[in-house]
C-alpha cells in the first residue's frame, strides 16, 4: 500500500499512488470482509421482524396469511425490545464542566435520544452496530451505519485495537467520478491518518477499483491532528457480548431454535383444533355419489340405504400442545433471561418477587451498559479530536484525555411508594439525604440548585404580592370617599 505521505500528496493534486495490483487485492479483500457477514445479519433481522419462513399447509396459509403478512408467533421481537427499552443513556459526566456542556450540545445536535435506540437495538439484534464520525459546520456528526455495509479490522493480538475500517455499498449517486449515475460499488477505507474513497462499475468482480472523487475533486482526505499525529479511525464499533472476539453476538442466537419449535407447536395446536377438537362423524354403507354430508353444527345426516351406519370419533383435547407451548415459552424466557411476565403478560409480580424475577434481565442490561458505554465514550472522545482539528473547541487540547463517563437510567423496575418508605426508614437510621437521593436516582447537586431557585422564586413572588398590596392600600387612601 502507498504511505500516508503519498496519499496526502495525492490529495493535494498529485497523481494518486494506489493503483498497483497489490492495492487492488487489498481493496478486494476489504470489500469481501464487509459482505461476508451479510447473510448472518439477514437471518437475525428476519427473525426480529417475524419473517420466519414457517411451513404452512394450504388450509393454515388460507387463514393465517390471507393479508399477505408472513405468519409467525414472534417472540424474538419482545426479547430484544424488553432489553433495549432499559438501555437508556442519560448523558455523560466529565471532569471539566465545559467538556460536559459541549458533549450535551453534540448529543443534542446528533439527536442522541433517538439515535441511541437505533444503535442499541441493532447491536442486540445483529451483534454489531456502527457509528461513523464526520465533520460538520457546527458540531461533529455521528452517523449510524448498518453492520451489513461496515467492517472493522482488529489487530491479531488485540480485539480492542482497530487497525482500519471499511464501508462497502452499492449506489447510483452522481458525481465527478459517476456523471451518468450508473449503479456502482463504492468502498470507503477509514485509516487512522486518512480516508480513501474508491468505486468500481462491475460489482462482484475482481479489481477494477478507481478513485472516487467527490464534489471537491479529492479521493483521499488527510485525517491528522495539527502536530501530524493521526486523528484515529473514525468508526466506532458497538459490540454485543464480544467475549474477546472482534465482533459481537446476537441476543437471538440461542432463541431462534426455540422460536422455530414454538411456531411448529402453535401450528400443531391450530391443526388439532381445526380437525380433531370437533367430533368427527363417519358413515358407511352409503353410495358417496348419491348424498353430500357436511360436518356442521345443526346438520342432521340421514340415508335410506339399509346398510347405512353412522358414528363419530372422540374429540382430542389440546392440553398436550398447550403444555408444550408453555414449556417452550419458559425456555425462551430462561435462555434470554427475559422475565416470563414481560413475554406473556399476566399478573405483574411486586416487591421482592419482582426484583427476583427481573434480576437476570437487570444484570444483563448492566453488562451491556458497560460495553456500550465504553463505545459511547470513545465516540465522544473522537468527536472532541475532530472538533480540535476542524472546529473551535471550548476546551483545551489536554481535556480529550481526561475522564468521560456515560451515565444510564437504572434498569431496575421501580416502585416509587416502596422506595420512598424505605428512604424514610433509612433516614431515621441516620443515612444522609445525599446518599438517599443518589439511591433514588436524583442528582443531589441539581436538587440543591433547584431548591435554591424555588426558594428565590417564592421570595420574589411574595415580595411582588406585598408590593401590589401596598400600592392598592395607597390608592385606596388617596381616593375621596363618598359623603
Amino acid at each position: 500500500m502507498a504511505t500516508a505521505v503519498d496519499y496526502i500528496r495525492s490529495s493535494q493534486g498529485q497523481v494518486p499512488a494506489a493503483t498497483s495490483g497489490g492495492d487492488q487485492d487489498f481493496l478486494d479483500s476489504a470489500a469481501e470482509a464487509v459482505k461476508r457477514k451479510a447473510e448472518r445479519y439477514a437471518t437475525y433481522d428476519a427473525y426480529y421482524d417475524g419473517e420466519h419462513a414457517t411451513r404452512l399447509n394450504d388450509r393454515t396459509r388460507e387463514f393465517l396469511q390471507r393479508n399477505g403478512i408472513t405468519w409467525a408467533e414472534n417472540f424474538c421481537e419482545p426479547v430484544i425490545d424488553t432489553m433495549a427499552e432499559r438501555l437508556a443513556l442519560t448523558g455523560f459526566d466529565a471532569d471539566r464542566q465545559q467538556v460536559a456542556d459541549w458533549i450535551d450540545e453534540v448529543s443534542e445536535a446528533n439527536r442522541l435520544d433517538s439515535l441511541q435506540d437505533v444503535v442499541h437495538t441493532t447491536a442486540l439484534i445483529k451483534g454489531d452496530a456502527y457509528l461513523i464520525a464526520d465533520t460538520a459546520p457546527e458540531y461533529p456528526r455521528l452517523v449510524f451505519n448498518r453492520p451489513e455495509i461496515v467492517h472493522c479490522c482488529y489487530a491479531d493480538d488485540s480485539a480492542e485495537t482497530v487497525l482500519w475500517a471499511a464501508k462497502c455499498w452499492t449506489t447510483d449517486e452522481q458525481g465527478p467520478s459517476n456523471p451518468r449515475g450508473r449503479a456502482v460499488e463504492r468502498l470507503n477505507l477509514y485509516m487512522p491518518d486518512r480516508i480513501e474513497r474508491w468505486f468500481r462499475v462491475t460489482s462482484g468482480s475482481k479489481g477494477g477499483w478507481q478513485p472516487w472523487r467527490g464534489p471537491d475533486g479529492e479521493a483521499v482526505t488527510p485525517w491528522l491532528m495539527a502536530d501530524g499525529e493521526p486523528i484515529g479511525v473514525p468508526v466506532v464499533h458497538f459490540r454485543n457480548r464480544p467475549l474477546g472476539r472482534p465482533h459481537g453476538r446476537s441476543e437471538l442466537h440461542g432463541v431462534i431454535p426455540q422460536q422455530d419449535l414454538l411456531n411448529k407447536l402453535v401450528l400443531d395446536l391450530a391443526m388439532i383444533l381445526d380437525n380433531q377438537a370437533w367430533r368427527q362423524r363417519w358413515t358407511t354403507g352409503i353410495d358417496p355419489s348419491s348424498v353430500s354430508f357436511k360436518n356442521l353444527p345443526g346438520d342432521v345426516w340421514m340415508a335410506t340405504d339399509k346398510d347405512a351406519r353412522f358414528g363419530d370419533f372422540q374429540a382430542d383435547g389440546a392440553e398436550g400442545p398447550l403444555a408444550a407451548i408453555e414449556g417452550t415459552l419458559s425456555r425462551i424466557a430462561r435462555r434470554s433471561r427475559t422475565p416470563l411476565h414481560l413475554l406473556t403478560g399476566g399478573d405483574m409480580p411486586s416487591g421482592e418477587a419482582l426484583r427476583t424475577a427481573e434480576s437476570g434481565l437487570v444484570a444483563k442490561v448492566g453488562l451491556r451498559q458497560t460495553v456500550f458505554g465504553n463505545s459511547w465514550e470513545d465516540a465522544m472522545r473522537l468527536a472532541m479530536r475532530i472538533e480540535t482539528v476542524f472546529g473551535q473547541p471550548p476546551f483545551p487540547p489536554e481535556a480529550e484525555g481526561e475522564k468521560i463517563a456515560a451515565t444510564w437510567r437504572d434498569p431496575q423496575s421501580r416502585n416509587e411508594v416502596e422506595e420512598a418508605n424505605t428512604a424514610l426508614i433509612k433516614q431515621q437510621l441516620g443515612v444522609s439525604k445525599r446518599t438517599l437521593l443518589i439511591e433514588m436516582g436524583y442528582d443531589p447537586d441539581q436538587e440543591a440548585e433547584r431548591r435554591a431557585e424555588e426558594s428565590v422564586g417564592a421570595q420574589d413572588a411574595l415580595a411582588g404580592y406585598l408590593d401590589r398590596g401596598a400600592d392598592v392600600g395607597a390608592t385606596a387612601q388617596d381616593t375621596p370617599q363618598p359623603a
